[in-house]
């Protein structure tokens, strides 16, 4: 068990008054250019990732069937759209595709890229990554994955970890991180990305950073659950979609370099390859999910980028993590893994055993003995190792560090908003053979660490404020947190006090003395901040009791604080700092605002958690 100190927990509100997308949003330009543009695969594509319903699909009704080559890319279309590539083109393009399957490989044997689309478009009609055909191309393209990790150029490497992804590899295998670390050493000085590296074999100079290469990077990396807008995808303070913006033309068009910008016929396409960037997604850009979900057929379409799974990762002395993931990036309970550590930067190992692929550590918790990573989905432990259990629109997600036999706790209240001086019940829950039982255990976040009755229960009277409360008990895996917000919870600094006993088995003596600090200013307004610009705010932590403080923070509300807020330079996810008593220290808060953000007041909510040391 952890040892509770006594914490005050200050709310910092934020508001941010309304403001304009800049006239030159990327994404709207780009838009606007390929309207007057005959259609194509590629631009359908994009008009579904940057966010249009009832695309045009005419087009995609005639289908070369000649070769797999001209199968894959109106596949990957017709499901973007929310169409079965079955049906729509009234022939079954999944079927005529894997028909061009033979010799261990997929399509024409002199080519690799028709091995590399067949997977995401197999993989984009609800072809499990299971299929022959599939796995066939897997084994081809790893084949060819040359020394240094790259296959030739920087297209083919990115979309190459695109396809080994979708059948079935993790972001943590060698063959994808030697690739991603092949593709961040021929970033440019601009961010960009080239074709070619070191040297274009024709010219023998070194390419520019093109717009078609810095796209297809950017998709790559998203694809592996990285930011490829993060600092570790930054050269001079710059990154693919800085290099991006800087070769958008007058009419939304993206040239091919700064070194020609002459529109020709590929622009549209390179247009929509750009356009998937800034929207922030990877190929296959949406799946058809049919109804059986077995790659046989079915009518029900699904937009899979609109998909997500939660999860929740509890370590031995504190949660490591909580949110929720595209299931575009979390086929299977493993790729929770190092999905979450990108948006969390907690460190991870998993490593290869006779058995498979198995989770060893996260942070300082390693498996040892009969204790280690232990995962469940939706309450319950799988019977197969978590790279073999494939997840679902949905699903619930909870690794944890512990033993085989502990049960999770799950805590509910009565209301997650009351007025002031009102109280609020809250219940504590275990999962034991597949059912909900009550269950005494220690409610932490309150006025005071509680203890619950035999049935699970805790009245509590809280302050005005937002209120962060969970439970934990001996053997059991620690619950989820629950948000209260009493009275307005407008900002007020309020406090909590807890007695410290020694820990369970009396190992160590109690920790003297009172923990309590103080931030300053009680409420933060950033103000009006353009779209595409960003703004910063000093905080002062200080701790005004007889004991020193560990703090971490979390932040609620509007997704653009939960996702853009960054405290020391650093996602407010990876913060902590250590304070003695009565010392205190500043904290640089700095919120970037992306170009397409939508217009209008937003509120979020950061929270600071101190433990005592």
């Amino acid at each position: 068990m952890t040892l509770k100190c006594t914490i005050t927990l200050l709310i910092i509100s934020f508001l941010i008054p309304s403001f304009s997308l800049k006239a030159d949003d990327p994404i709207a330009r780009a838009k606007a250019y390929l309207a007057a543009k005959p259609s194509n695969p590629w631009t359908t594509m994009a008009r579904v990732a940057a966010g249009e319903t009832d695309v045009p699909t005419d087009h995609l009704r005639a289908v070369d069937t000649s070769a797999a080559i001209t199968i894959e890319a109106p596949m990957l279309a017709i499901a973007a759209a929310g169409h079965d590539p079955r049906t729509f083109a009234g022939e079954d393009l999944a079927a005529k595709l894997k028909s061009f399957h033979s010799g261990g490989q997929l399509g024409d044997p002199g080519l690799l890229n028709d091995d590399i689309f067949g997977i995401l478009a197999l993989s984009a009609a609800g072809v499990p990554s299971s299929d022959p055909a599939m796995q066939d191309a897997k084994a081809t393209i790893l084949t060819a994955q040359e020394d240094t990790g790259s296959w030739g150029d920087t297209n083919m490497t990115a979309v190459a970890i695109q396809a080994l992804l979708e059948a079935g590899m993790h972001a943590s295998d060698s063959a994808i991180t030697a690739a991603l670390s092949w593709l961040k050493g021929t970033q440019n000085d601009d961010g960009g990305f080239p074709y070619s590296w070191p040297i274009n074999a024709y010219s023998g100079a070194p390419d520019p950073s093109d717009s078609s290469s810095s796209s297809w990077v950017a998709h790559a990396v998203r694809k592996a659950g990285q930011d490829p807008t993060s600092s570790s995808w930054e050269k001079n303070g710059k990154d693919a979609i800085d290099a991006l913006l800087s070769l958008q033309q007058e009419n939304g068009s993206f040239a091919h370099s700064a070194s020609f910008a002459t529109e020709t016929s590929f622009t549209p396409i390179s247009t929509a390859y750009a356009i998937i960037a800034f929207a922030g997604k990877s190929l296959p850009v949406a799946k058809f999910i049919p109804a059986n979900n077995n790659g046989d057929g079915g009518n029900n379409g699904n937009n899979a980028n609109n998909e997500t799974i939660s999860f929740r990762i509890e370590g031995f002395l504190a949660t490591v993590c909580t949110g929720t993931l595209p299931l575009t990036h979390t086929p299977d309970a493993l790729d929770v893994i190092p999905a979450a550590s990108s948006q969390c930067g907690f460190t991870y190992d998993i490593v290869q055993a006779s058995f498979g692929p198995y989770l060893k550590t996260i942070n300082a918790d390693a498996a040892q003995g009969l204790t280690g990573w232990l995962y469940r989905v939706n309450w319950t432990l799988p019977d197969v190792g978590a790279a073999d259990y494939a997840l679902h629109a949905g699903d619930e997600v909870l690794w944890n560090y512990g033993d085989f036999e502990w049960t999770p706790l799950r805590l509910t209240v009565s209301s997650s908003h009351v007025e002031s001086d009102h109280t609020v019940k809250v219940t504590i829950q275990q999962f034991n053979h597949n059912e909900w039982t009550p269950v005494a255990a220690t409610l932490y976040g309150g006025t005071e660490s509680i203890q619950s009755d035999a049935q699970g229960t805790v009245t509590m009277s809280l302050p005005d404020g937002v209120w962060n409360i969970w439970a934990e008990a001996e053997d059991r895996i620690r619950s989820n947190r629950v948000s209260i917000t009493v009275g307005s919870g407008n900002g007020q600094s309020v406090g909590l006090t807890v007695k410290v006993t020694p820990a369970a088995g009396g190992g160590g003596g109690s920790q003297g003395g009172t923990l309590s600090f103080v931030v300053e200013p009680s409420t933060m307004a950033f103000g009006a901040i353009a779209a595409g610009s960003s703004g910063a705010r000093t905080l002062t932590l200080r701790t005004t009791g007889t004991m020193g403080a560990a703090f971490t923070s979390t932040v609620h509300g509007d997704a653009l604080f939960v996702d853009n807020l960054q405290l020391d330079n650093t996602s407010w996810r990876s913060f902590n700092a250590s304070l003695g008593s009565s010392a205190s220290r500043n904290v640089n808060a700095s919120l970037a605002i992306p170009s397409n953000s939508a217009t209008g007041v937003k509120q979020g909510t950061l929270v600071f958690w101190a433990q005592g040391q």
